[in-house]
């Protein structure tokens, strides 16, 4: 069943080229879900994934009755997408210190509008929770060397990016494109917010206000070729 669903969406099966995302894809046929028939679908349930079934499992293998994290999965979610476009922005490596993503994590957890707003005390403690699970039951996190962290798959740390950038304000977002899009390594990201405002969410409007800024940095014969590029995805 498997095989046949990857072959029927050919836009996850480039995703199944990359060993880590085979492997998540797998699982996610695995425990009875249909493949997706989108890349920016996949991403989003290869994360659920993580964030949900991978450590209930691996909770209940050992024995455990405590919940795998302190926050939930849609609070995590959030907080660390935070996390992903703070190093996409800040850190072009692929990684960060511990304390970078630890101030990331606090921002969001005390953020009393958009977080769930706890102080910054417990906040502080629940974020220290949070990188200890990512790293371990999560499996989201990995240290790449000493007292840096990144996700386990740029891909990952990809989407995560876009899914924060499309939580900012209209204008914010269209400001982060026109910066960007020139830049190779924020061509997954910026493909990704458009997907995520078109597939995921529905949002035409958004989507057309995301091409519109796109299309308006156009300032030569070789932009033009490479928005095209850019839209044809």
């Amino acid at each position: 069943r498997f095989v046949v669903e990857l072959e029927a969406a050919p836009l996850v099966l480039d995703l199944a080229r990359i060993p880590l995302l085979l492997t998540l894809l797998i699982e996610l046929s695995r425990f009875g879900a249909r493949l997706p028939d989108h890349r920016i679908k996949a991403y989003d349930r290869m994360v659920e994934h993580l964030l949900t079934v991978h450590p209930a499992l691996r909770q209940r293998a050992a024995g455990a009755t405590q919940p795998h994290s302190q926050i939930s999965a849609d609070d995590l979610k959030e907080a660390m997408a935070r996390v992903a476009l703070r190093i996409q922005q800040d850190h072009g490596g692929g990684y960060a210190p511990i304390d970078t993503c630890r101030d990331s994590l606090v921002s969001y957890l005390s953020d009393q509008s958009e977080g769930p707003g706890y102080t910054r005390g417990e906040a502080w403690d629940k974020a220290s929770q949070a990188i200890e699970d990512a790293r371990t039951s999560l499996g989201l996190l990995v240290e790449r060397s000493t007292g840096e962290l990144g996700f386990i798959h740029l891909t990952i740390q990809e989407y995560l990016a876009a899914w924060a950038t499309s939580r900012k304000p209209d204008p914010d977002q269209q400001s982060i494109l026109a910066e960007h899009w020139r830049d190779p390594t924020w061509r997954e990201v910026l493909l990704a917010l458009i997907g995520i405002h078109g597939v995921l969410r529905r949002e035409r409007t958004r989507v057309e206000a995301l091409v519109d800024s796109l299309r308006a940095q156009s300032r030569s014969a070789l932009d033009r070729w490479r928005q095209w590029e850019i839209l044809a995805e």
